[in-house]
C-alpha cells in the first residue's frame, strides 16, 4: 500500500496547531486573588492540589492541536491505495508529431530524422513498460486527422504495436497536435492513471501532471532555409516573381537563389527558356537557437543585375522553377518551389458571315478584356471575297452567320470546337444537325422572351430583349437539342452539349433584335464558360489543401509521377493533395482535339518551414481523483477521529470547569 496526498495544498491547516499555540502561551493562566479570610484561602488551595489545573490544561491543549492537525490531513487528501491495483490500471498514451517539420534531421549528417527518433523513443517506452508485465499501451499519430495506431494493447499483443509504429509515416502537411491530445484526455478521463507523452519538435508548456513533453528538434546541429512562396504577378507589362524566404536557426547563410523560366513566349511566339540568379542573405543572431529571418525579393526578368535583358518580355510561360543553390540544411523539402498557371486558355475563334459586321468581333473583344486572367481570345474573320476559305477544323469556337457555310454543308459540323450558327435560316435543315425551319421568317415586334434554367441563360434577364424578326424552328426528335429562350412560345435559342458534338442554334440575328449589350455579354460569356470552364482557378497548394476543378470535356485524370491517381466524370470535382510535388489534370476531350495538361504543384505548408517553435495551446491534463476501487481513502476515518477528540476535549474541559 502507498500513502498519497492529493491536495497537498491541505497542509497549510497544520497552521492552525502554531496559531494555538501562540494562544496558550500569551494567555494567563493563573490571577492574583485577594481573600477575606484564610479559611477560605485554605480551601482554595485544597481544592486546587485535587484537581492538578495545570496538567488539565497541557490535556486540553493537546486534544485542541490533534483535532486541528486530524483537520488538517483531511484537507490534504490522504489515499492508501494498492501499487498493485495501480500497475494493473496502468496505461501509457504516446502523441506521435507527425508535422512534416518532423521530417528534419541534423544538417551535418544522414542521422535518423526527429520523426523517427520518436518513433524508436516510443519502441523503448514500450519496451520498459511491458518489462512489468502490466499495463496497456496506446499511440497516437498527430496528422491531419489524428488517430489511434495503437489501442488498449498489453504485452501478449506487443508485435502489433511494434508493427503498427515501423508503419507509421510522417505527413508532409501539418500535423493536428491539438486535436491529438483532445483524444488523450478522453482517455485520462477514463483511467486516472494514465500518463500522456508528446513527441514533437515543438515546446508545450506545462499542461498537468500527467503530461510529458518530449522536445526532439537539436538547436545545435539543425537549420533550415526555405523558400516559402513564389507568387507571379502581371506588371508594366511583363511578370514580376515575388519570392519569400525564410531562414531558421543558428546560422549565418549566404546563397543564390536561382529561377528557371521555362517555355516563356510572347504572344504566341516560339517558346524559350530563362534563367535568373539573385543572393539571398540572411544576417543571424548567433546568439539566439532558432532564429527566425523572413524576407521577400521582387525578381524581374528584364532585371540586368540578376542575369536579365532588356528584351526578355514574355506574357505566359510554362513552368517556373525557384531553387536555393549551395544549401544543404536540415529540411531540403523546402529547397525548391515551382510556380504554374502562366498559360492561359487559349480560344481561337473562327467568324463567317453573308453579311459581315463588326458586332461580334467588338463583343469577343469585350469578353477577351473580361476573362484576360485566365484565358486569351483570338478573333479571326473570313473574307470569301478575298479568296479565303472557311475552315473546319483548327479552331476553338466557330461563329457562322445569316445561313450555313458551303464548306460545312458539304463536308459537316466542325468537330474540334464549339459551333455557333446565328440566324443560319432555311439552310439549318441541310445541315444535318437536327433543327427544322418549319417557315420563311416571321416578321413582328415582340416582346416577352422567356426563358431559364440553364447555365445559358444564367445572370440573363430574358424579359429585356425584343425580336423583331426570327426564324420558326424546331427540333428534331431524339436530336438532343435542348430549348433554352422563346419567343411567344416559339424556341428561337437550342444548345446541344454531348461529348462529340457541341452547337447553339440562334433562330434570329442579332440585327433584328435589341440584344442589350449587358445581356449579350453574358450570353456569350454563359456559351465560353459552359463549353469550355476554366479547369483550375489555382496552380499553387499545400499539402492536405482541396483543389476544386472543372472539365471541358468529358473526364479528367490526375496523374503523379507518371502514376495515375485518380479518374473523375463528374463535376465538378473535388481533390484533396497529400504529398508534395507537381501533379498534372489531364482532360479527355469528346471531340476531335488533343487532351489538355495543366500542371500544379503542391508544396510544405511554410508553417512547417520553421522547424522550432514553440505551442501555445493549454489543455489541463491532470491526473484525476483516485476512486475506492483501487485503494482506500482515509478521509472519512480522519474526520471521525478529529471529531471523536473535539468531544473528548469538550468533556475535559467541562469537569475542569465543574
Amino acid at each position: 500500500m502507498i500513502l498519497r496526498w492529493l491536495l497537498p495544498i491541505g497542509f497549510l491547516g497544520l497552521t492552525g496547531v502554531v496559531v494555538l499555540l501562540i494562544i496558550y502561551l500569551v494567555k494567563p493562566q493563573y490571577r492574583e486573588k485577594t481573600v477575606a479570610s484564610t479559611y477560605v484561602w485554605k480551601r482554595v488551595m485544597l481544592n486546587g492540589k485535587k484537581q492538578f489545573p495545570v496538567l488539565n490544561h497541557i490535556l486540553i491543549f493537546i486534544l485542541q492541536a490533534a483535532a486541528l492537525a486530524l483537520f488538517a490531513l483531511c484537507l490534504a487528501r490522504p489515499y492508501f491505495f494498492s501499487e498493485e491495483a495501480r500497475l494493473k490500471d496502468a496505461e501509457e498514451i504516446y502523441i506521435i508529431d507527425a508535422s512534416a517539420s518532423m521530417l528534419a534531421r541534423p544538417a551535418d549528417s544522414d542521422g535518423d530524422s526527429r520523426f523517427e527518433k520518436a518513433v524508436a523513443a516510443v519502441k523503448s517506452a514500450v519496451d520498459e513498460l511491458f518489462e512489468k508485465d502490466r499495463g496497456e499501451v496506446y499511440v497516437i499519430l498527430a496528422d491531419d486527422k489524428p488517430h489511434y495506431i495503437v489501442s488498449g494493447l498489453a504485452k501478449d499483443k506487443k508485435d502489433e504495436v511494434y508493427s503498427a509504429l515501423e508503419s507509421a509515416e510522417c505527413t508532409f502537411g501539418e500535423g493536428d497536435t491539438e486535436t491529438a491530445l483532445q483524444l488523450a484526455r478522453q482517455r485520462l478521463d477514463a483511467n486516472p492513471y494514465a500518463k500522456i507523452y508528446m513527441y514533437s519538435d515543438v515546446e508545450f508548456g506545462d499542461m498537468g501532471t500527467a503530461f510529458t513533453s518530449v522536445n526532439l528538434a537539436d538547436e545545435q546541429r539543425e537549420w533550415n532555409a526555405a523558400i516559402l512562396g513564389c507568387e507571379a504577378v502581371w506588371r508594366d507589362n511583363e511578370y514580376v516573381f515575388n519570392v519569400a524566404f525564410g531562414a531558421y536557426g543558428n546560422v549565418a547563410l549566404k546563397c543564390d537563389m536561382l529561377i528557371n523560366i521555362e517555355g516563356a513566349t510572347n504572344g504566341g511566339g516560339e517558346p524559350e527558356n530563362y534563367s535568373l540568379t539573385v543572393p539571398v542573405t540572411f544576417e543571424v543572431n548567433t546568439g539566439s537557437f532558432g532564429y527566425e529571418s523572413v524576407k521577400t525579393v521582387a525578381v524581374r526578368a528584364t532585371d540586368e543585375k540578376y542575369g536579365g535583358a532588356e528584351g526578355w518580355y514574355f506574357d505566359a510561360y510554362e513552368k517556373v522553377t525557384v531553387s536555393l543553390s549551395g544549401v544543404s540544411d536540415s529540411f531540403p523539402r523546402d529547397d525548391e518551389y515551382i510556380v504554374y498557371g502562366g498559360m492561359r486558355d487559349v480560344i481561337d475563334i473562327e467568324y463567317w458571315s453573308a453579311e459581315p459586321n463588326d458586332f461580334w468581333q467588338l463583343a469577343f473583344m469585350n469578353l477577351a478584356n473580361n476573362m484576360n486572367a485566365s484565358r486569351r481570345i483570338g478573333f479571326e474573320e473570313i473574307y470569301q471575297e478575298y479568296g479565303m476559305t472557311v475552315k473546319t477544323s483548327g479552331y476553338d469556337l466557330y461563329l457562322f452567320e445569316h445561313a450555313v457555310p458551303h464548306e460545312v454543308l458539304e463536308g459537316g459540323m466542325p468537330r474540334d470546337g464549339i459551333v455557333i450558327l446565328s440566324d443560319p435560316g432555311a439552310a439549318v435543315s441541310r445541315s444535318g444537325i437536327g433543327i427544322n425551319s418549319l417557315s420563311d421568317v416571321r416578321l413582328g415586334s415582340l416582346t416577352g422572351c422567356t426563358g431559364g434554367g440553364h447555365p445559358l441563360t444564367e445572370y440573363m434577364d430574358p424579359s429585356q430583349i425584343k425580336l423583331t424578326q426570327y426564324t420558326k424552328m424546331e427540333a428534331e426528335q431524339d436530336s438532343l437539342f435542348l430549348p433554352v429562350l422563346y419567343c411567344n412560345g416559339d424556341p428561337v435559342a437550342f444548345v446541344k452539349n454531348t461529348a462529340s458534338s457541341k452547337i447553339v442554334v440562334l433562330a434570329f440575328s442579332i440585327n433584328m433584335s435589341d440584344f442589350y449589350t449587358r445581356e449579350f455579354q453574358i450570353l456569350l460569356y454563359n456559351i465560353v464558360n459552359y463549353f469550355m470552364p476554366v479547369t483550375l482557378g489555382d496552380f499553387d497548394y499545400s499539402v492536405n489543401e482541396t483543389a476544386r476543378f472543372n472539365c471541358k470535356g468529358t473526364s479528367v485524370e490526375i496523374i503523379k509521377d507518371g502514376e495515375s491517381l485518380q479518374n473523375f466524370q463528374s463535376f465538378p470535382a473535388e481533390y484533396t493533395f497529400s504529398e508534395i510535388g507537381t501533379y498534372t489534370f489531364k482532360t479527355k476531350s469528346g471531340l476531335q482535339r488533343p487532351d489538355e495538361l495543366r500542371s500544379v504543384y503542391v508544396h510544405i505548408p511554410p508553417a512547417e518551414s520553421s522547424i522550432f517553435g514553440t505551442s501555445d495551446f493549454r489543455l489541463a491534463l491532470d491526473n484525476g481523483e483516485l476512486t475506492g476501487e483501487v485503494g482506500y481513502d482515509l478521509f472519512i476515518y480522519l474526520a471521525a477521529a478529529s471529531l471523536v477528540l473535539i468531544a473528548v476535549e469538550w468533556y475535559a474541559d467541562f469537569k475542569y470547569i465543574v
